[in-house]
């Protein structure tokens, strides 16, 4: 077995031969992170010219000249196979001595296993603690009707909510980025205007990429709850009974009162406000949800569970076999494990009192 640079074209092999189950496996994140300016590594085992592993390595600055590298997606392994497992964990530590590297963190997406963690602890490798979480994804080898039947009864009363609402999702392109960058940044996330834009330019012509932005219509909705007070009000005149007259008039009363309020946000507000943020990243047999957001500048509208839906929605209607996500409004066809985030130090690292120091404080 030899430890070697991959080509692109015998990591898309081997890639191609896995069926990665997230979307930082694949090259086109490679691409991306190369156009934000930093220096990937792709690595991996051959024996007799056959690819037996890979991964994507992304080098960041790190201090006292030195640099760390990072695997989101996971090391592309069979982990059962101790030897492999080793030879390739044992390699990377020299490899990373070569590079001034002080550490290399990768997520196995793996459900926990004894066995392995017990290989990956002899290494020394250890766990990054604040990054012990569930990892979530979805077989999406079925209808749309299944889906609905097996949800949540609360998730879907809040998606059903989200359906009166008249929403209407649009693709996002360069012109309008900045209106998803708003969503963004009323939730303080970490992402910069041009960051999303690099990621647009970059995965967009791959076909590696969809963005979408839901938006609310006050006009829309206030008819639509016009329209079932004028149903109400035709029931109350057909029917005799004082109960279901009574239980009408009552909801009339609500939905006027509903109304009234929502005419004065609008003109607040606006006519036509934006509610949410998707960003899907796709891979040959996966979607993963890269971002989901509600606007929490309007947390009268909380549309979480509805644009999860519309993300499973277009992985279903589009063949992928799988959907990635940290949470889903469906508990029986998910599938979920903890999954442990892992970083590794090569020797000389060790032996180093004030960089342990700096890294010990970091993963606290």
């Amino acid at each position: 077995m030899k430890f070697v640079n991959l080509t692109k074209k015998e990591y898309e092999t081997l890639l191609s031969n896995t069926n990665p189950t997230n979307f930082y496996q694949d090259l086109s994140w490679l691409e991306f992170q190369s156009n934000l300016g930093h220096t990937c590594h792709i690595l991996g085992i051959k024996d007799n010219n056959k690819v037996l592993a890979g991964a994507i390595f992304i080098e960041q600055d790190a201090i006292l000249k030195n640099c760390t590298f990072t695997c989101p997606g996971g090391i592309l392994i069979d982990y059962q196979n101790q030897e492999v497992l080793e030879f390739f964990l044992t390699n990377l530590k020299k490899y990373m001595k070569k590079h001034h590297a002080i550490e290399a963190s990768f997520n196995p997406y793996i459900p926990y296993n004894d066995n392995i963690i017990s290989t990956l602890e002899n290494l020394k490798a250890k766990k990054i603690p604040s990054e012990i979480k569930e990892h979530s994804y979805l077989k999406t080898n079925i209808t749309l009707d299944t889906f609905s039947r097996d949800i949540l009864p609360q998730a879907l009363d809040k998606i059903n909510e989200c359906n009166k609402y008249s929403l209407e999702t649009i693709s996002v392109t360069l012109n309008n980025i900045d209106s998803l960058y708003e969503i963004i940044k009323e939730s303080n996330i970490d992402i910069s205007l041009d960051y999303l834009t690099k990621l647009y330019e970059t995965l967009k012509p791959l076909d590696k990429i969809e963005m979408f932005l839901t938006k609310f219509s006050y006009p829309k909705y206030i008819y639509n709850l016009e329209e079932e007070i004028s149903v109400l009000k035709e029931e109350n005149n057909l029917i005799n009974n004082d109960t279901s007259s009574k239980k009408n008039f009552s909801k009339i009363v609500s939905l006027e009162n509903k109304i009234s309020d929502l005419k004065e946000e609008q003109s607040t507000e606006g006519k036509v406000i934006n509610l949410g943020a998707t960003i899907l990243l796709k891979t040959n047999n996966a979607v993963t949800s890269y971002l989901t957001l509600s606007n929490k500048a309007f947390p009268q509208f909380d549309i979480t569970y509805y644009l999860y839906y519309q993300g499973i929605k277009y992985a279903i209607n589009n063949d992928f076999a799988i959907f990635n996500l940290g949470t889903v409004a469906n508990e029986p066809l998910k599938v979920s494990f903890n999954t442990l985030n892992y970083f590794l130090m090569p020797e000389f690292i060790l032996k180093n009192n004030k960089i342990l120091a700096y890294l010990n404080k970091y993963h606290k």
